[in-house]
């Protein structure tokens, strides 16, 4: 929702095997305004309505995965927030 605050862990890395590769390193494009990546948090507050599609990539010792997702942001009336937790 535009103005209110947005935090999601990405997990995993989509390698086929039970091997856990750690780290991973975390890459994404096409990220709402106001949205980042740090680590594998996407988080902050978006800032413009609308939907995105975003692709996701993880790369670990075996190589790297992708991802492509749409990330819905609704409209809102309420007051935008100033910080996140």
């Amino acid at each position: 929702t535009v103005g209110q605050c947005y935090s999601r862990t990405i997990t995993g890395g989509g390698f086929s095997d039970s091997r856990s590769y750690t780290p991973y390193a975390w890459a994404a494009t096409g990220l709402p305004p106001g949205l980042v990546l740090d680590g594998n948090v996407v988080h902050g507050i978006p800032t413009v309505a609308g939907t995105y599609p975003v692709t996701l990539t993880a790369q670990a010792a075996p190589g790297r995965s992708v991802g492509n997702y749409q990330l819905e942001v609704l409209p809102s009336e309420d007051p935008p927030a100033t910080s996140c937790p």
